[in-house]
């Protein structure tokens, strides 16, 4: 139960820092043509999302019957990470896409345009699964 609100308010919190971010962004008179904040930040929630992703794996258990005990006895629950770096793939892919709408495009735009792609790949590739092969 811990576990689950700590990844809610992990989660609300990931998604207010986004907003302040954006909200901070657009209310910046623009500088040049080609630089936005957009892009740091969309390279800041792709390595959260690598580094979550990372911290789930590595401390997952093996099976599926160990994650459920674990969870109901309140230990870690890896589940919980997956969610939260979901979310924050999701924002880096959004971030990128705006700082490229604004003409930035150095790498760190890339960067977490290759970890949103990713993550957004993931998701359908596992619908599509689940589509042809229910449980």
């Amino acid at each position: 139960m811990t576990q689950l609100l700590l990844s809610i308010l992990g989660g609300v919190a990931v998604a207010a820092l986004i907003v302040v971010l954006i909200v901070r962004a657009a209310r910046r008179p623009a500088r040049s043509e080609g630089r936005s904040p957009y892009g740091w930040a969309a390279f800041a929630m792709g390595v959260l999302t690598l580094v979550l992703v990372v911290v789930g794996y590595v401390f997952a258990p093996e099976y599926a019957n160990e994650a459920e005990a674990q969870a109901a006895a309140g230990e870690f629950d890896s589940q919980g990470l997956y969610m939260v770096g979901t979310i924050t793939g999701i924002a880096a892919g959004v971030l990128a896409a705006l700082a490229l709408r604004r003409g930035d495009r150095r790498w760190p735009t890339w960067v977490g345009l290759l970890v949103g792609a990713g993550v957004v790949g993931a998701w359908v590739y596992v619908i599509i699964y689940v589509m042809f092969n229910p449980y």
